[in-house]
């Protein structure tokens, strides 16, 4: 009886230590901020002229957002696009526009994983999303990063979470890019949604203009 009772104790002690051990190795010490800050972001950017729009308070809320950017931006004679930017540390939680979306009552009728090309040597994935609701289509293009990690899931993050910030004091930002754009005919409002998102990717990278490559009309 006491041998039994002395293994349960031994058990129950080691299990606290690993439990108070992944605690300290999961626990945030200070988060990096982008290298940019996205508040920063030019209303500017080759063609293409923003404005901000009106942010719901709680949408900062639900999203854990440190920073978020949210603009409506135009080209001469386009059609306008939506951009919202965010960095948080959400690193459990971060929200995906196929459940977002789809919660507002819009019908997700394609998904693709695409690869956005910012310059000749510098590229990164991307996932385009093709929404319908009544006579109304939507395409949204998005990523979410962590470091120079990519993912589109919650359970892709787990992988970059755990080398990225497991044992580690400081903790990359969590960021989160989504362009949308109305879509009436599909091959011009990928090719408005790739150049947003080469302009906003040289922005943040602070890629000189000089290595761009050209820019895409649509």
């Amino acid at each position: 009886m006491h041998k039994r009772a002395l293994v349960l104790a031994v058990f129950l002690a080691l299990a606290q230590c690993a439990v108070l051990w992944i605690q300290r190795r999961y626990t945030i010490g200070e988060i990096e901020p982008p290298s940019r800050d996205l508040r920063q972001l030019p209303m500017a950017s080759g063609s293409w002229r923003g404005e901000d729009a009106v942010v719901d308070p709680r949408l900062k809320d639900m999203l854990q957002a440190r920073a978020l950017v949210s603009r409506k931006c135009q080209r001469p004679f386009d059609k306008e696009v939506f951009l919202n930017a965010v960095w948080s540390d959400d690193y459990v939680h971060p929200h995906f526009p196929e459940q977002c979306y789809q919660q507002s009552g819009w019908t997700l009728s394609a998904t693709r994983q695409i690869s956005i090309r910012v310059t000749d040597t510098l590229s990164f994935p991307a996932r385009l999303l093709t929404f319908e609701r009544d006579d109304e289509q939507l395409q949204v293009l998005y990523w979410l990063q962590m470091g120079d990690r990519f993912f589109f899931n919650r359970w892709d993050l787990s992988l970059p979470r755990k080398e990225l910030c497991w044992g580690r004091t400081r903790w990359p930002p969590l960021i989160k890019i989504m362009i949308g754009t109305t879509a009436p005919n599909l091959e011009q409002a990928e090719s408005r949604l790739r150049n947003m998102a080469v302009q906003l990717s040289m922005w943040m990278n602070a890629v000189h203009r000089g290595s761009i490559v050209q820019e895409l009309d649509g």
